[in-house]
């Protein structure tokens, strides 16, 4: 299809789907693309969601912990996923103190002071036997183990540092000063808007058009129109397809995951027909005859819609641990762009603890399946004793649901 075609295409849909549309974007575009889909949201009425859930996520400044500090990890590798912002974190205060809190091993143990291994989904009630004044009966802290953590954050401040949607449904302490990181660029701008939830979007059975923006369709129905805008070619069928330039083509401006401004410059010219998120949302914009001036003073309404719960299932009672990590670009795992990256992030494979990998049968290679609500998913099984019982660890990059730890059933296919 010619690209005049599909821009005349895209925009005609648009504007007869008005009032019908969602648009799900990742966070992974520029600043400036993100302005200008706000722009266009509103001229829809089109409830606009970042792919990644950002709800009560706020922005923290390092410079705020304190140089005497007590970092409590929940549930995060500061190492593997934020080796940058925990570089500066050390040269700021290279006297801190670090307890991590995680059901995984991660490579930040070896530099912790201390480590607490826990269960899947006792979180809550682990961080609130530690952070309690006096010793008690415990269920999971032990005493020596609550004393040795008093000793260890004796007159110090204390921060509990966690990747929000590694921390779902745990209710976190009002204690601790909350530092919450996110793999995610944009993410402490996107928390300055008022967006909507791409479950919530999902979910709204009044879209009949999804207009799905650097990233490749997730899809949980149909939809009468998909218009798809990114730099790999969808896996589904979709209505009209927009090539975008990669980050390495573009120009432009992204958040860190420090809260700081970085500047984007082209490496390479585009491939092909290929544009940059900004052009292609500005030829949109530009057919639907929108008026950014006026787009701007007005503010996004939040979708209204019921969210799609998933039930668990407890057909063996295996504990799955999502966990959300940097090791992706537009949705697409660096291990399949990048040759030779799989040897140093294992981001593909289902992770399962050795001494249920062999009463199971289970070896490195091994065929598994996982079944449970809205989810049934094929992989290849990775042993690895930094998982814990009757768990598998995944990272998620389209396949799996938001991250999460939810029961499912684990078959063997071979």
């Amino acid at each position: 299809m010619p690209w005049q075609h599909a821009i005349d295409q895209a925009a005609d849909d648009l504007i007869r789907y008005r009032g019908r549309i969602g648009i799900v974007f990742s966070p992974q575009i520029t600043v400036e693309a993100i302005d200008r889909l706000i722009i266009m949201a509103k001229a829809l009425k089109a409830p606009l969601a970042p792919s990644i859930n950002i709800n009560g996520y706020r922005g923290f400044n390092l410079m705020n912990i304190a140089r005497n500090a007590c970092l409590i990890v929940l549930n995060t590798d500061l190492i593997a996923d934020f080796s940058p912002w925990f570089l500066r974190l050390r040269r700021r205060s290279p006297n801190a103190r670090i307890i991590v809190i995680d059901s995984v091993e991660n490579d930040l143990i070896d530099k912790a002071d201390m480590f607490i291994r826990i269960a899947p989904r006792t979180e809550s009630l682990a961080l609130k036997e530690l952070l309690r004044k006096k010793p008690g009966k415990p269920k999971i802290i032990a005493n020596n183990t609550w004393q040795e953590y008093q000793d260890l954050s004796s007159r110090r401040k204390i921060y509990l540092i966690y990747h929000p949607v590694h921390v779902d449904g745990v209710k976190l302490p009002a204690g601790p000063v909350l530092v919450p990181v996110l793999t995610a660029p944009n993410a402490s701008y996107l928390s300055k808007h008022n967006l909507s939830n791409a479950a919530d979007l999902y979910g709204d059975k009044n879209i009949d058009c999804l207009c799905i923006i650097g990233k490749k369709p997730d899809l949980k129905r149909r939809y009468e129109r998909i218009i798809n805008q990114d730099c790999f070619i969808p896996d589904n069928e979709v209505s009209v397809f927009l090539p975008a330039s990669a980050f390495t083509e573009v120009r432009g401006s992204v958040f860190g995951a420090d809260g700081r401004m970085k500047k984007l410059k082209p490496i390479v010219a585009p491939k092909g027909e290929s544009r940059s998120d900004v052009e292609i949302i500005d030829a949109l914009i530009e057919k639907m005859a929108v008026n950014p001036a006026a787009a701007k003073k007005q503010v996004l309404r939040r979708a209204k819609t019921a969210v799609r719960r998933s039930k668990n299932t407890a057909d063996n009672g295996w504990h799955l641990i999502v966990r959300e990590n940097g090791y992706a670009y537009r949705n697409t795992r660096l291990s399949s762009l990048l040759h030779g990256f799989e040897r140093l992030r294992a981001d593909r494979f289902m992770h399962i603890n050795p001494v249920d990998a062999r009463q199971h049968g289970i070896r490195d290679g091994s065929r598994i399946r996982l079944v449970g609500t809205e989810l049934d998913v094929e992989g290849i099984a990775k042993v690895s004793a930094r998982v814990p019982p009757r768990s598998i660890l995944v990272y998620r990059a389209g396949d799996y649901p938001r991250p999460c730890t939810r029961t499912v059933r684990l078959e063997c296919i071979e």
